[in-house]
């Protein structure tokens, strides 16, 4: 069951059961947000949502598999049939399948699996909330993305990731970025800002222990691009240091 309090905007995160979804649904909570914490495991998204209740935020958890129309389809009639509007969506929930494999060895199930969830289903899923984001007057969508599905990146040979495969996944974000493109241009008109985020090399399940940055500094981004002003950009590409060249 859903009962947003009817004076807090509403946002949903996918992937929001664990690290830099986990930490952008906390991050709109403690900005206000009534927060949909969307996620395949029912149980983890429950604890994400008494985690933000317990510092004083509003939640509710939300069974999602955006690799599933069916599921997104009913997940979309379910809120449609409880909210007027969404007011911001964070497609974050993602996977990183052939870590090793380059575009030359990577096996065709792990492209195929890797669109689908990280570019098939930010899609999918801005499709079916669209009435919902229109309702909205002003709605954001971030997509979580990542510089290494670059194509500046990919073809410049002094690049910092030259020595990354995972072809995939590369390849995933890179159709997010056009995804991000594309859903920009055509819901400009509604007063919808689409961008996508790079949340750098983060420490995650995905990100390893090593890595340099932490959720919580990921969803600062996010934050950012979910509450843009009136003027703020669309069709864009940022981390926290700002562009991102596609």
């Amino acid at each position: 069951m859903f009962n947003a309090p009817t004076s807090l905007k509403t946002a949903l995160v996918t992937g929001a059961n664990r690290g830099i979804g986990r930490a952008i649904a906390q991050r709109l909570a403690a900005q206000g947000f009534h927060v949909l914490v969307a996620a395949r495991d029912a149980e983890k998204s429950a604890e994400v949502v008494r985690t933000i209740e317990a510092a004083g935020g509003s939640a509710e958890a939300l069974a999602l598999d955006v690799a599933s129309t069916a599921s997104i389809q009913q997940a979309a009639k379910a809120l449609s049939a409880r909210y007027t509007k969404l007011d911001v969506l964070v497609n974050n929930a993602g996977i990183f399948l052939g870590y090793s494999d380059s575009i030359m060895s990577a096996q065709q199930a792990d492209i195929d699996q890797s669109i689908q969830v990280n570019a098939f289903g930010p899609l999918h899923l801005t499709q079916a909330l669209f009435p919902l984001l229109k309702a909205a007057g002003g709605a954001r969508v971030v997509n979580v993305s990542s510089a290494v599905g670059s194509i500046s990146e990919m073809v410049n040979p002094a690049s910092i990731y030259g020595a990354t495969e995972g072809a995939p996944y590369r390849l995933s974000k890179t159709l997010l970025n056009g995804v991000t493109g594309l859903l920009a241009k055509a819901l400009r008109d509604d007063g919808i800002k689409v961008n996508a985020m790079c949340p750098g090399w983060t420490r995650t399940d995905m990100g390893g222990a090593d890595a340099p940055n932490t959720p919580e500094q990921a969803a600062l981004v996010a934050l950012r691009l979910a509450t843009l002003p009136a003027d703020g950009p669309t069709g864009g590409f940022f981390n926290e240091s700002g562009v991102v060249q596609w």
